[in-house]
């Protein structure tokens, strides 16, 4: 039974998104297939899908949100701890730039800035290149620092409410039987942390779920993880956790990426 991941969907961008009317008229074509995650977990029937839906962004609530309720079925959001603290992450301002400067500006601006030695990368993309730099690659305080005065170069400003769901919202959505799971405090990739950075980005789960209603259940960013991140679940009795890589583990769960629904 495939488990769909999806980030932004809606009408138009300039960066990568699912199309909403693409969407619907998958939801309107699936709806008596589409399940929980809770059902998936107690079930498992190979007929159903999941709907899964990344990082709380506010398209979630604008638009897929009155979608699943028109067609009465429901969602799984994942949802970082910036919600809560009504910040605005790395990650949705490294996409805002490339939505708004674009990929070749981008790029220009960071080889005229930086050491050489940082573009020695597999990617084959400058878009990829971009990403690694300002998601992981550079040192923490270097790419805060890049990212920010990029955004001021340009005269960007990404205020929490145009970008994100609130804690009102969320239980506007769980009250339509939607759930919701913890995506880290700050999307970072796991992989690149240590045992007590991800200790530190994971432990907040029990917050979310004895307060908020959340599912025990974590939603890895980018699909990452390693030993140190499987230690701690453990160590916190975490349920399962939400991937995209297969694992013979079981308390993994993966996923398949959206991309793979859209139309010619």
């Amino acid at each position: 039974m495939p488990i769909y991941m999806f980030h932004y969907v809606k009408p138009n961008s300039n960066y990568h998104y699912f199309k909403l009317d693409e969407f619907e008229r998958f939801v309107s074509n699936n709806k008596n297939r589409i399940i929980s995650l809770t059902e998936y977990l107690n079930n498992k029937n190979t007929d159903k899908i999941v709907l899964t839906f990344d990082d709380g962004t506010i398209d979630h609530y604008n638009y897929i949100f009155p979608i699943l309720k028109k067609y009465s079925v429901v969602g799984v959001f994942s949802v970082c701890d910036n919600i809560r603290r009504k910040k605005v992450l790395d990650i949705q301002k490294i996409h805002y730039l490339i939505d708004k400067i674009g990929v070749d500006d981008l790029y220009i601006h960071l080889f005229s800035k930086l050491n050489k030695k940082y573009f020695d990368s597999n990617n084959v993309t400058k878009e990829a290149i971009i990403k690694e730099l300002l998601q992981f690659k550079l040192p923490f305080l270097k790419r805060e620092n890049i990212i920010r005065s990029l955004l001021k170069k340009y005269n960007l400003n990404l205020k929490f409410k145009d970008v994100y769901i609130t804690m009102n919202m969320i239980k506007e959505m769980q009250y339509f039987n939607n759930e919701f799971l913890f995506h880290t405090r700050d999307h970072f990739r796991l992989d690149k942390l240590t045992y007590n950075q991800q200790l530190k980005q994971i432990k907040s789960i029990k917050t979310y779920i004895k307060k908020y209603n959340f599912l025990n259940i974590l939603t890895v960013p980018f699909g990452c993880y390693n030993e140190d991140t499987l230690s701690i679940i453990y160590q916190l009795n975490i349920d399962k956790v939400l991937s995209i890589n297969y694992n013979n583990n079981e308390r993994i769960i993966s996923r398949v990426d959206c991309n793979i629904l859209k139309e010619n």
